[in-house]
């Protein structure tokens, strides 16, 4: 009945979607002289007896067009207009959903043409840099920059609210050429008043050099700006619930602008799961547009455990030249974020050793109750200054800033833990009880300095030699110092089933402080088609760990330890073009060489009160690196990309590698780390990649990736059960560790009739790599092999339905044992299909709803739960600014926390508490003001 109940939901849906049908229209604009086609023609669709553009396209380079989405049965004008010809219209009426080809459209040059017609002119082209304006589009009262987006040619909003034009991605967003409340983009997308708009600009941020060599490889962005005025604003979100099983929820952000300064305040608090990590992440997912169905916002029905959560968050931003623009920056921006939450987790759980020989008698089985208090500081200092010329002539750059940043935190545990070992010659138990109290502070300091050309002055460019003038340099120093504080109280009893003479009962006692000391610097120097890079670290820890055993000090864990470690690398780079072939107007064509020879040089002096702590280790090797890249781009259609790269690199083992500190709280298990001295481990790796972007407003986006790597000299683990104890060793061997991947990623979006958009983006991942394991002197080849499918489908009509399905399907397998005794294989599955819907029903209405299904499978045991949720949300007042809704959770009351944990030699089954099903009521008000009046 319940699945009936859902399918005939999301049927009535779908049937609700309006049935008005809408036509393609395209043709060719060319000079009725010279016959020749014209470009960056804008052309615009205007229904009968009105001024504001309901379409508009841009021609390409062949003077082509195509406007959807076109109704029938109506009059329409078209107009085509372009600097430096007379315009053009055409007066016509679409009676059928056929497209249609109006054919050539003539235009006649008149360089000195005013035009006198009353109509805004919705595009202007200043230099490569596009300008949108903002009053010429026609849109709901309500509306806010996004609504502006889906009228812009070349403009996709995808349903996961990424941005690209013409196929290229759109990273970032300014406002009156400054970051707008944070980085995502949704602050400003979905908060900013459409009539507070005066224009878009969308440009090329490179570099001029950049932009000369390969015009086509584009760094777009979008800079907003607002009306005269405008910038002084006042938004935000005021609200709270309130829920059965006493659950709650609140949240406030106030957000204040004007020219010079960008203040926040925010406050969050739930106890339904919900962890707000930054502040970012609370504005984003409570704007005034909404968050449709793409929240991170939501309560959590898979997180283990249920947490209470409290956020007060405050950010300011100062700007010392507010008549500055997107290139010229003189800022420094504050941000304070404060974190208490309360986390409660019930763990039950078995371990099994996956061997055959052994698998009914090797096994663990554990329960946990966990419960953690804590709360954290942060504040982020962040200064940033930028003196470049305008994007249209930019030829040099100079940056440089600082980013200071002081963090405290406090965390109490409290865990009871009782695990019951059922290994061969290991049959016990052992039950601890803790107490736990930390304390951690840091202080980091992060400058930089980047300067083309090398000491560059913006207004004397030409007195430098032509050598300083190809100089590019970048120097970055980070520093950073932390402290933790650790005490506590550790109770264990220990019992032994097969041998009692070793029951224990102890009471183990904690006071431990450790620091560390950071120092990393980097400089680069670059000088055409040359780069050098030098690395040099420092890292200095001390450790002063006192730990007693019933009052009597411990002279296993109690020790006054320091660690020196010293790392300085050297890279050469260089970069060639083997092919460079521009055809203006058609397509180019490039084959690209790079190759880098890189020096490491690790020093690790580890100097300790306990002996078997004591080490030196030194380590250096060469790392080169070399690649191929080819691109072939046909210009506004489509854009091809080749590369093939080899790499070299290795990796080093740490002191807990050797001798790992042995806590005999948990006297069942032991890890014994390494007992000789390690060698380095290599890593080769070849990466064949390819990619195929079509350059329409809805085109693909095709990439594969194949890598192959080998490790010489891997570090791994290795499993011996000792009478009464589960021991764990460091091995290496060598044997040779090989590993397969392969990543398949394609993104569409198409256009449907009625103003519908769909968006698909698929990606996979396959890996395949053998790996080595000692059980008990036998030794164990098992190949491993994971594999990934997710598909995200988003159906959208504009302002009225949003329908989003998320599906991930992963893989695990274990092949048998290519040698030795025993066999090893299995595999386990993880399911979730997820579906979710936001549909207005009107302006003010608005339905959501979400269905999540999983599936875990592991040897023939299927764990299965369906999570239903669904809310209804109502906005009222003249400007939609009050939302009052009603929310249900987990309406089949299905929620489980099952879960599955799986490596090479053990398999874990378990469960744990999670959050279920609950009602809640809730109100929100969205201040909005943009401008003084």
């Amino acid at each position: 009945m319940v699945k009936e109940a859902v399918l005939g939901f999301y049927l009535f849906l779908f049937i609700s979607i309006s049935a008005n049908c809408q036509v393609k229209l395209k043709g060719t604009v060319i000079d009725s002289t010279y016959k020749r086609a014209i470009e960056y023609v804008t052309v615009s669709s205007f229904e009968e007896e009105k001024t504001l553009v309901n379409k508009i396209t841009l021609t390409n380079n062949s003077g082509k067009f195509e406007l959807d989405g076109l109704p029938i049965n109506k009059r329409l004008l078209l107009k085509f207009s372009v600097v430096g010809y007379k315009p053009a219209t055409v007066d016509l009426k679409l009676t059928s959903t056929v497209a249609y080809d109006l054919g050539n459209v003539l235009m006649v040059q008149s360089p000195n043409y005013i035009d006198t017609i009353n109509i805004i002119p919705p595009i202007t082209l200043k230099g490569d840099t596009i300008e949108f304006n903002a009053d010429a589009f026609d849109l709901d009262s309500n509306a806010v920059v996004e609504d502006l987006l889906h009228k812009l040619p070349g403009i996709v909003v995808w349903g996961d609210k990424s941005i690209t034009y013409n196929g290229i991605p759109i990273p970032n967003i300014l406002v009156n050429g400054k970051q707008f409340f944070g980085n995502d983009l949704s602050i400003a997308l979905q908060n900013i008043d459409k009539k507070a708009v005066n224009k878009l600009q969308l440009y090329d941020k490179r570099r001029f050099e950049e932009k000369i060599k390969d015009p086509e490889k584009k760094d777009l962005e979008i800079n907003i700006l607002l009306k005269e005025g405008r910038e002084n604003m006042l938004f935000g979100n005021i609200g709270g619930g309130i829920g059965s099983k006493n659950r709650l929820q609140s949240q406030l952000n106030l957000n204040k602008a004007n020219k010079i300064w960008q203040n926040t305040i925010a406050f969050s608090g739930n106890s339904v799961n919900i962890t707000v990590n930054s502040l970012d992440q609370l504005l984003k997912n409570t704007t005034y547009k909404g968050i449709g169905v793409n929240s991170d916002f939501s309560p959590d029905f898979q997180r283990q455990g249920i947490t209470k959560q409290m956020v007060l968050a405050s950010r300011s931003q100062y700007d010392f030249n507010p008549d500055a623009n997107q290139t010229n920056k003189n800022l420094i921006t504050a941000n304070f974020f404060s974190n208490w939450a309360l986390k409660k987790i019930k763990d039950t759980n078995t371990t099994i050793l996956l061997n055959n020989n052994y698998l009914d008698q090797n096994l663990k089985e554990n329960s946990t109750l966990n419960v953690q208090d804590g709360a954290s500081q942060l504040l982020d200092i962040v200064y940033t200054r930028q003196l470049n010329p305008p994007i249209i002539e930019q030829k040099k750059t100079k940056n440089y800033g600082f980013n200071l940043n002081v963090e405290n935190s406090n965390n109490e545990v409290h865990n009871t833990q009782n695990t019951i070992y059922n290994y061969s010659g290991n049959k016990s138990q052992n039950n601890i009880t803790s107490l736990f109290n930390t304390n951690n502070k840091s202080l980091g300091l992060y400058t930089y300095y980047h300067s083309y050309p090398l000491l560059s002055s913006i207004s004397k460019r030409e007195d430098k030699s032509a050598f300083i003038n190809n100089l590019e340099t970048n120097v970055s120093l980070n520093v950073k110092y932390l402290e933790n504080r650790f005490d506590g109280i550790n109770n264990g009893i220990y019992n032994n089933v097969d041998n009692p003479t070793l029951n224990q009962n102890q009471e183990r006692l904690y006071d431990n402080f450790n620091s560390i000391s950071n120092f990393v610097s980097n400089i680069g120097i670059r000088y055409k088609k040359w780069n050098l890079e030098q690395e040099f670290q420092f890292k200095e820890a001390n450790w002063n760990d006192n730990v007693y055993d019933n009052s009597k000090k411990n002279s296993n864990l109690t020790h006054i330890s320091e660690l020196f470690q010293y790392k300085y690398s050297i890279k050469t780079k260089f970069n060639k073009d083997l092919i460079l072939q521009k055809f203006p107007g058609r397509y180019s064509k490039n084959l690209f060489l790079n190759a880098a020879l890189g020096y490491n040089v690790v020093s690790d002096n580890n100097r300790s009160s306990i002996n078997y702590r004591n080490f030196y280790q030194s380590f250096s090797n060469f790392t080169p690196l070399l690649s191929l890249n080819y691109n072939k781009n046909k210009i506004d259609k489509v854009d091809y990309n080749l590369s093939l790269q080899y790499a070299y690199n290795q990796l080093y083992p740490n002191v807990n590698d050797y001798k790992p500190f042995y806590d005999d709280i948990n006297i069942g298990y032991r890890n014994y780390g390494y007992q000789h001295q390690l060698r380095s481990s290599g890593t080769h790796q070849l990466v064949l990649a390819g990619s195929i972007n079509s350059l329409k407003k809805y085109g693909s986006n095709l990439s594969v990736e194949v890598s192959f790597k080998i490790i010489d000299n891997p570090i791994l683990d290795s499993i011996e059960l000792l009478n009464n104890q589960y021991a764990l060793y460091k091995i290496q061997t060598e044997n040779n560790i090989k590993a397969f991947n392969s990543k398949l990623s394609f993104n569409i979006a198409f256009l449907l009739a009625n103003n519908n958009t769909l968006t698909l983006k698929l990606f996979g991942n396959y890996e395949r790599g053998n790996t080595f394991l000692y059980f008990n002197s036998d030794l164990q080849d098992m190949i491993q092999e994971n594999y990934i499918i997710n598909t995200d489908v988003f159906f959208t009509l504009i302002n009225t339905l949003q329908v989003g399905f998320k599906s991930n399907l992963s893989l695990y397998r274990r092949i048998e044992s290519k040698f030795g005794i025993m066999s090893n294989s299995y595999n386990s599955t993880f399911f979730n299909n997820a579906i979710a819907v936001a549909y207005n029903i009107n302006k003010r209405i608005i339905l959501n709803s979400n269905i999540d299904y999983r599936s875990n499978y592991f040897r023939k045991n299927n764990l299965t739960s369906t999570v239903w949720n669904a809310s209804l949300s109502y906005r009222g007042l003249k400007t939609n600014n009050l939302e009052i809704k009603i929310a249900v959770f987990d309406l089949l009351k299905q929620n489980k926390g099952f879960y599955f944990i799986e490596n090479p030699y053990e398999f874990t089954s378990g469960s744990r508490n999670v959050l279920t099903n609950y009602l809640m009521f809730s109100i929100s008000y969205f201040p909005r003001k943009f401008g003084k009046h």
